[in-house]
């Protein structure tokens, strides 16, 4: 790039893969509008949509609200990775900020950014503090009390926090809302796609995880703070949509972990061992004493559940409603787990073939 392009180029490129969005990309778009107003950031912002194979209206509402200065570009349904690659590919930007349809930015974030990025031009790596703030919608409230149990050292007390490769498994993170330099972006791509993780369905790939991780293996720290925030949208969902989800996360699950060097990388590469350990103890037990073993099972099957359910009342859910949220742990798990198999199988088959 000479001089005049980079004179050119605008400082923000936003990235939003959209797969079927019609009826959220409106209120996104909007609240991008508003930051980017509030952080005085003008013409030096260009907006970038990926419509990932959309059955729906999705990009035709997406120019509708936006008007003259989006790029909307077309391909066939690769999945939000490949959606966001192409797009982090297109942009023009000096930073990239990746943004879910579903994303709804809070009016300062953009602008705090702007402030970091002056006081603290160290400080390039930016996750957001997206969370689902529904109370209404069940689905929805248990895979928000789910995050604030894996990640409750921020979400129990939201600050200006940095994060590495050595806590990496410890805080929220994730390309929903996410901004970093165009060229870390890049290189991170290029590595991931450069190492062997086999000829893995797309709907096992980790949209995320191994990406981020990449990011911060070379010493960087990953930087997340309340300022920097939005609100995820959790669709209205039926029950046989919340299994579907809970399933595609299972195998995404062993992808996005099965090469960390971390606890958590070493429990999911243990994981077939200890599943298959499990299950021949299972069976002997069984065989030694039914009923024991029976009672043991359905207190071990009822404990997510019951921890669920003590988090929801904690945190003001009434007693029939925690009730409600803990005994989706029931299909939740009787979905993650098959999903999990699901993943392991598939990098079984990949390697070996």
């Amino acid at each position: 790039m000479n001089p005049a392009e980079i004179a050119s180029s605008p400082l923000l490129s936003v990235v939003m893969p959209v797969f079927n969005e019609a009826a959220y990309i409106r209120r996104t778009l909007e609240a991008l509008r508003m930051a980017l107003a509030e952080a005085q950031l003008g013409q030096n912002v260009e907006v970038i949509v990926i419509d990932d194979g959309s059955t729906d209206d999705s990009s035709a509402e997406a120019a509708s609200v936006w008007g003259s200065g989006i790029s909307i570009l077309t391909q066939r349904n690769r999945g939000r990775f490949e959606s966001r690659r192409r797009g982090a590919a297109s942009a023009n930007g000096e930073f990239v900020l990746a943004l879910d349809a579903r994303s709804v930015l809070e009016p300062g974030s953009l602008a705090f950014w702007s402030r970091q990025r002056i006081l603290h031009p160290e400080r390039l790596l930016w996750n957001g503090d997206t969370r689902i703030r529904s109370t209404e919608n069940a689905y929805a409230r248990f895979w928000d009390l789910l995050t604030g149990i894996g990640w409750r050292e921020y979400i129990g007390n939201p600050r200006l926090v940095s994060f590495g490769i050595a806590d990496f498994d410890r805080f929220p993170k994730g390309t929903g809302m996410f901004l970093a330099p165009r060229q870390v972006w890049e290189d991170a791509y290029r590595a991931v796609n450069e190492r062997d993780r086999g000829d893995l369905p797309q709907d096992l790939v980790s949209d995320d995880t191994a990406l981020l991780r990449q990011m911060v293996e070379g010493g960087s720290l990953i930087w997340i703070d309340p300022e920097f925030s939005g609100e995820y949208v959790y669709p209205r969902r039926t029950l046989a949509a919340f299994v579907r989800n809970a399933f595609y996360r299972g195998g995404t699950f062993v992808d996005s972990y099965y090469e960390a060097p971390s606890v958590m990388g070493r429990l999911v590469r243990a994981g077939p061992t200890v599943f298959s350990a499990g299950i021949v103890a299972f069976g002997i037990a069984v065989l030694k004493n039914p009923k024991r073993t029976g009672i043991a099972a359905i207190t071990l099957a009822s404990a997510p559940g019951i921890a669920v359910a003590a988090v929801a009342g904690r945190s003001g859910e009434s007693a029939m409603r925690s009730i409600q949220i803990g005994a989706l742990s029931v299909p939740f798990l009787a979905s993650f787990v098959p999903g999990l198999v699901r993943g392991y199988v598939a990098r079984l088959r990949s390697r070996l073939g």
